[in-house]
């Protein structure tokens, strides 16, 4: 019992007798453009503290008796540039190593915290923190009585850098004598492995000295100094026997650890035989092929795919609390903007699809370089379905890697020809996260379909689908557009009207392509459809919806035969669009009021709005419609107008020379049809020269031109009786072959006024007269030679396809 005592007694004086219980302070660190930061919180009032030199180094002491600092969460966000090193060197000191030409400046804020900033470049003039701090003195130990001790003496670690470290007393070595160490044998390799060996390095050597491998040998440096930056291992016999060996004193430290500085990384021998490494051909290939980045078909060098990772930029907490992360380190001292702290804000906002946010931000703190322009261009993707300009993404559709993607959404609409990376990107689209695949899947899918790429744009939907949970109306507007690019118009309409009904963003885009659909299968537009477009482009008359909403409205209205007020509506709303917007709307219209079967409807509306046609600048075929019908209705001046360019063209240049005809300028129809070959010009030829009055002429030409009827007519015309008896018509070769009475001696009967008529010749007058009455009777009632002239241009009074070509002539009857 009395040894028991003893031994409490013993233990609570060792207790009283230690100093009490230190304040350790925990250290929190950030990285920033130009610095690195260290704060330490919570300094107690009256607490002083001083920051100096101690050699190459530099030293925090607190005013306080054993306190403590925790380190080891500093360098989780800041890397090791500026701050190399720091550690808890006891008697409440903090020793910090900072990198070459590098200087530390401390502060104390109002909230009791002291904040060490550790920036690059030369201290400033007359800065406190470079002064030397005074040196410590190391604690005294009281000296034990003379005995013996089988307790070894203490000793400071051997990496602890502690200038008083060798003034602590010590005997040089333990008290308790080292065990017996029985000496052993030395191990014999195996012969056989000796012999391998030798044989490999001889066959090695040659081929090194061939020049077919290279050799690496250590630098003996490494081996001699080990590394100031490497971490002792504790469970290896021969690191720790070194650890524990004599300090380098004096000048010896600075030089060794110059040798250290100097010396190259050792390099790892895992196998602790001979530093073979064996690459072959195929291996530095493929590593080449790995380092180099892709490029484009162009040749440009493609983005990273660490460039566009938005999939990277954020994470599945609250909205709210990344912000918040994100806004603490936006603004550094003096109120600096970080560049990286913004551009994370700004990933961030783009992560969650905010690009107007983004934007917003980018501008405000000032955000500049490549990386800003590549930001800037995402962020217009994500709010307008397109960038204005790709900017950094031009020409990446072709490129392996997240690029191809944002190269494809950059862009209104896939270039017809473009080389786009399919699986590049359906790999892209299928890493974002969901929200962003709803978002962009209906965009990039239109720009699939219109492509000609339907399998890429189901894959797409497919990678939506992948994912749990009902995806809305962007699933809804994709399964639209498939179904109208297989042709299943019904299956589509029933698809937006849920996307309208859902009275949601892409409600407006829902309506525009039900609109568009009706339009393309030349169906009216229900007048609700019509009234909805009309409330949703006055409501979205700001926003790049409010055009395409307008137009549909306009488009919807004529689609119902509806032209006056159609054009009512697109002059009040036309000057908000650009010029050439308002010229495609325009010509849309007019090639609806073309199409539209009314004579009366259209006839009233192309006089009523011949400004609208003429500021639409048509095109040539929407010209020769507008004017072969025009012309068909008998308007031979204004067809001729309407023409405008498109005389140039063949099928112009035919218009006009029948309005010529029309209007009985011989001399200018031949004129246009100079240097025409073919069925359609040689028929006007001849109809021209026949109103010339050269049917001798126009004879012929109806010959060359296979109308064989045509020419009899001409020949007829021209007086040219004996081609006629040959090839005329019927009535033509009756009237011919009516011959004058002759009397018996082959003379013409020319009766005396005297004479008396015979009952008999009398009776032959009167047949003969019957017969050519009836003869000129039926030539009278024949109808003009009307021939069909395959494929020319059809004429005035056609009842039949191909041109009819009526008599325009009356004389030579």
């Amino acid at each position: 019992m009395r040894g028991a005592a003893l031994a409490w007694l013993i233990a609570l004086l060792g207790l009283s007798g230690g100093p009490a219980a230190a304040e350790t302070f925990r250290l929190r660190s950030g990285e920033h453009a130009n610095f690195s930061r260290l704060v330490l919180d919570d300094l107690p009032e009256g607490g002083s503290w001083t920051l100096g030199r101690a050699g190459s180094e530099y030293e925090l002491r607190l005013a306080l008796e054993g306190a403590g600092f925790d380190t080891g969460q500093v360098y989780r966000l800041i890397p090791k540039t500026r701050l190399l090193s720091l550690e808890d060197a006891g008697q409440s000191t903090l020793r910090l190593r900072v990198a070459e030409n590098h200087h530390a400046i401390a502060f104390e804020t109002e909230t009791r915290s002291l904040v060490i900033d550790i920036r690059a470049g030369p201290p400033p003039a007359g800065s406190r923190f470079e002064d030397p701090v005074e040196p410590q003195s190391a604690p005294v130990l009281a000296s034990a009585p003379a005995g013996t001790s089988y307790r070894p003496a203490a000793r400071p670690p051997p990496r602890l850098e502690l200038f008083w470290g060798g003034g602590l007393a010590t005997d040089g070595s333990d008290a308790s004598p080292p065990p017996a160490v029985s000496p052993l044998a030395p191990s014999l390799p195996d012969p056989r492995v000796v012999q391998a060996e030798a044989d490999l390095m001889m066959q090695l050597g040659r081929a090194a000295a061939q020049g077919l491998v290279e050799i690496d040998v250590p630098d003996p440096r490494a081996l001699v100094v080990p590394s100031a930056d490497a971490a002792p291992v504790e469970e290896d016999g021969a690191a720790q026997s070194a650890a524990e060996g004599p300090e380098p004193s004096g000048q010896a430290a600075p030089a060794a650890a110059k040798m250290a500085e100097a010396a190259p990384a050792a390099p790892s021998d895992p196998a602790g035989h001979l530093a073979v490494h064996s690459e072959t051909s195929i291996d530095r290939a493929m590593a080449d092929q790995s380092e180099k980045p892709g490029v484009t078909s162009e040749g440009e060098t493609c983005l990273p795919a660490t460039a566009v990772d938005i999939a990277a930029w954020g994470d599945d907490r609250a909205f709210s609390e990344q912000l918040a992360d994100a806004q603490t380190s936006l603004l550094g001292e003096f109120d600096q903007p970080d560049p990286a702290a913004v551009e994370r804000t700004v990933k961030l906002y783009l992560y969650h699809g905010f690009g107007a946010e983004a934007r917003a931000t980018a501008a405000a703190f000032g955000l500049k370089g490549d990386s800003a322009a590549l930001l800037l261009t995402l962020a217009e993707i994500l709010d307008d379905g397109h960038a204005d300009r790709p900017g950094p993404l031009a020409g990446m559709a072709d490129c392996d890697t997240a690029a191809a993607l944002w190269a494809v959404m950059a862009e209104p609409r896939i270039t017809p020809g473009a080389t786009v990376d399919h699986g590049a990107v359906l790999r892209a689209f299928s890493a974002l996260p969901l929200h962003l695949r709803r978002a962009l899947g209906p965009g990039l899918v239109e720009r699939f379909i219109e492509a000609g790429a339907p399998d890429t744009a189901r894959a797409i939907r497919d990678a939506i689908l992948r994912a749990a949970g009902d995806h809305g109306p962007g699933l809804q507007m994709i399964d639209a557009r498939l179904d109208l690019a297989r042709g299943d118009s019904a299956g589509a309409e029933a698809a937006l009207g849920a996307v309208i009904e859902d009275d949601g963003p892409l409600g407006p885009e829902a309506l525009i392509l039900l609109i568009d659909t009706h339009l393309a299968e030349g169906r009216p537009v229900p007048p609700p459809l019509t009234a909805a477009a009309a409330a949703l482009a006055f409501e979205h008359r700001d926003s790049p919806l409010g055009k395409p909403l307008a137009r549909a409205q306009v488009l919807g209205l004529a689609s119902t035969g509806a032209f006056a007020a159609a054009s009512e509506e697109l002059a009040r709303t036309g000057p908000r669009w650009a010029a050439e917007e308002r010229r495609v709307v325009a010509r849309e219209l007019a090639r609806m009021l073309t199409d539209w079967p009314d004579d009366a409807v259209f006839l009233a509306r192309y006089f009523a709005d011949r400004d609208l046609f003429d500021r639409a600048d048509p095109p040539v075929d929407l010209r020769l419609d507008v004017a072969g019908r025009l012309l068909d209705a008998g308007f031979a001046a204004e067809a001729s107008l309407a023409l405008g360019p498109a005389r140039m063209v063949a099928e112009g240049r035919m218009i006009a020379a029948r309005a010529a005809l029309i209007e009985r300028d011989t001399g200018q129809a031949l004129a246009l049809l100079a240097g025409m070959v073919g069925a359609g010009p040689a028929a006007l030829r001849a109809e021209a020269l026949g109103l010339a009055g050269d049917h001798a002429a126009a004879a012929e030409a109806y010959r060359r031109a296979g109308l064989p009827e045509r020419a009899v007519a001409e020949q007829w015309r021209a007086g040219d009786l004996e081609a006629v008896r040959g090839s005329g018509t019927e009535p033509q070769r009756a009237v011919l072959a009516l011959d004058p009475p002759q009397d018996t001696t082959g003379t013409e009967a020319s009766p005396a006024p005297d004479d008396p008529v015979s009952l008999a010749g009398a009776q032959a007058l009167l047949e003969a007269s019957r017969a050519a009455r009836d003869a000129w009777s039926a030539l009278l009632a024949a109808p003009g030679p009307v021939t069909t002239v395959p494929g020319a241009l059809p004429g005035p009074g056609d009842a039949a396809p191909g041109i009819q070509l009526p008599e325009l002539s009356s004389s030579g009857s």
